[in-house]
């Protein structure tokens, strides 16, 4: 039934305050992980040494709690809240240090790692905090408690704190008692408590309130531009209140661009706006900025990117393909498989926009679109060998959100200057080999009477090139781990048979079948008489003449 507990029992030996259900869904793996962190005054739980935190798993009915952990030096943990990806546990209550370090009644956890890692983040409360929430942008984090001062503003009971810098905000309702709790809902926060002003204003045991706030803009916005951009800022604010200031950072980019070293954010001691900004370096400017109204309200902090890219992107292009070799004349491919051209680009600044490309297999156009004016948008990778083709040869170039070409593709323009043909777009030229090379051995199969003799492998091949050439003199069947024919081969009359099987690889790896040739020694000391040697000649031409139907019937 409902209202039976389950087997689940972690067993806390202390007062449980707070608790953060994370559930996450891998649609890669198949699994769930479903966690739930608790904080609170224990110091054991699940039979685990775990001091005011912990981590337990809610789908194992046994060894529930978690690796994830850190002591807390304190009292208790009053509250917890969780961001949105799982990955940050902010914890308050009444504790002076956390894994060791001095956290004053407020820290931050990283979940990802078992040690639960403590940033920078380290605002300081003087007093225990009852409840916190993240505001609904995961940017600040609301507060209340028994505190007067928050990192080092007086704030009584309630206030915010940045989640990027810890310091606290100028927002400051001031109830004049303990706050026990706290709701967040988009730009609304409803809090209650003990108190029985807010504001100097009448508001018992509950208060709302509503961050309209002021609301500044940057025009023109941030975007990849190829010219210098003038950026103006301005504000405003609901009919009742003026803007009185708007604070802003900016950043640069290092030279020869990209994204600056680091990104700041603006505070209530950063420049005020008052003349038009210029922004003009090669790379990613950051401007980044927040509005105060006369109310004392803070506006979220907005950030603007410049991308000032005068610097083109660059593409390249690759095989995908395991037989796939660079060599004099283009890439050479068997045919075999997923033999795949990729097409990249690269733009430090204001990134790719997309590449373009035309392509003709042995000459022609697969489509109607894959050459001339109309180039198609590379949105993945060209199966080469799907075409059937001996060559394929691919144009292409790549443009950057700015809008700057890749550089160097210049369309040749006669004196009137009309186009009289296509840019020399960068190219790459696949050639395709899917027949094995021809390997003879000279002599062929054959008696012979001197002491040894020697034999040539001729290798032939139409496509690429011939590789390398294997052997083997006993019988067994050669291996490219077989020896490596690398000069005439000399066997000699010591024996009478001799087999010899090679075979030989070109330069994309197609690989010949297995050939054969028979060489039998005519040996004149057999029993002492020259009148053997009819009889084994005769026996020599039954063997020959067996081996050239064999190779025949294998070669038809």
């Amino acid at each position: 039934a409902a209202n039976i507990a389950t087997s689940w029992n972690p067993v806390a030996d202390g007062a449980v305050n707070a608790m953060e259900l994370f559930t996450f869904n891998d649609t890669q793996l198949g699994t769930t992980v479903s966690t739930l962190y608790v904080g609170g005054g224990f110091s054991t739980i699940g039979g685990q040494s775990r001091s005011r935190v912990a981590a337990l798993d809610t789908l194992s009915d046994s060894n529930t709690v978690t690796p994830w952990s850190t002591s807390v030096t304190g009292a208790a943990v009053n509250t917890l809240d969780l961001s949105a990806d799982g990955k940050s546990l902010y914890i308050g209550g009444e504790f002076s240090a956390v894994g060791g370090s001095l956290r004053t009644n407020l820290a931050k956890l990283d979940t990802t790692v078992d040690n639960a890692a403590l940033g920078p983040w380290s605002p300081v409360v003087d007093g225990a905090v009852n409840v916190i929430a993240l505001n609904h942008n995961e940017e600040a984090l609301y507060l209340g408690g028994e505190f007067s001062t928050l990192s080092g503003l007086g704030r009584r009971y309630l206030g915010i704190v940045d989640l990027g810098t810890g310091a606290g905000t100028d927002w400051n309702p001031a109830p004049d008692a303990p706050v026990e709790g706290l709701a967040v809902r988009g730009n609304s926060i409803y809090s209650g408590g003990q108190f029985g002003l807010v504001q100097n204003r009448p508001r018992v045991g509950l208060a709302a309130f509503v961050f309209a706030g002021p609301s500044s803009v940057a025009d023109p916005s941030g975007s990849p531009v190829l010219e210098p951009q003038v950026v103006s800022l301005s504000c405003s604010t609901s009919a009742d209140l003026s803007c009185v200031a708007i604070h802003f950072t900016v950043d640069d980019p290092p030279v020869g661009g990209g994204n600056p070293a680091q990104i700041s954010t603006p505070t209530s001691a950063s420049p005020v706006f008052s003349t038009p900004l210029t922004i003009d370096k090669e790379g990613n400017t950051y401007v980044r900025f927040f509005a105060i109204d006369s109310e004392g309200t803070n506006e979220v902090v907005k950030t603007e990117v410049y991308g000032f890219d005068t610097i083109a992107p660059v593409s390249t292009a690759a095989p995908l393909g395991s037989e796939a070799k660079a060599l004099e004349g283009g890439v050479f491919l068997t045919a075999n498989g997923d033999d795949r051209v990729i097409l990249s680009c690269t733009d430090i600044t204001a990134g790719c926009a997309a590449i373009r490309y035309t392509f003709t297999v042995n000459g022609e156009a697969p489509n109607p679109k894959s050459q001339g004016a109309e180039l198609l948008l590379y949105e993945g990778p060209i199966n080469v060998s799907s075409f059937s083709a001996s060559q394929a040869d691919i144009k292409y170039y790549s443009e950057d959100r700015a809008g700057n070409i890749e550089e160097g593709l210049v369309t040749p323009v006669d004196d009137n200057g009309v186009a009289t043909g296509e840019p020399n777009y960068n190219q790459l030229i696949y050639r395709i080999d899917p027949s094995p090379p021809t390997t003879t051995a000279s002599p062929a199969s054959m008696t012979f009477e001197s002491s040894s003799l020697k034999i040539t492998l001729s290798c032939e091949d139409n496509g690429v090139g011939c590789e390398k050439t294997y052997f083997t003199l006993d019988g067994s069947t050669p291996t490219v781990q077989s020896q490596q024919y690398t000069g005439p081969i000399t066997i000699s009359g010591e024996e009478i048979n001799y087999t010899l099987k090679f075979f030989s690889t070109d330069l994309v790896g197609n690989q010949e079948l297995q050939r054969l040739e028979t060489y039998i020694a005519i040996r004149g000391d057999l029993g002492g008489a020259s009148a053997v040697h009819p009889l084994l000649t005769l026996l020599s031409l039954l063997v020959l003449f067996g081996r050239v139907l064999f190779r025949s019937g294998r070669d038809a």
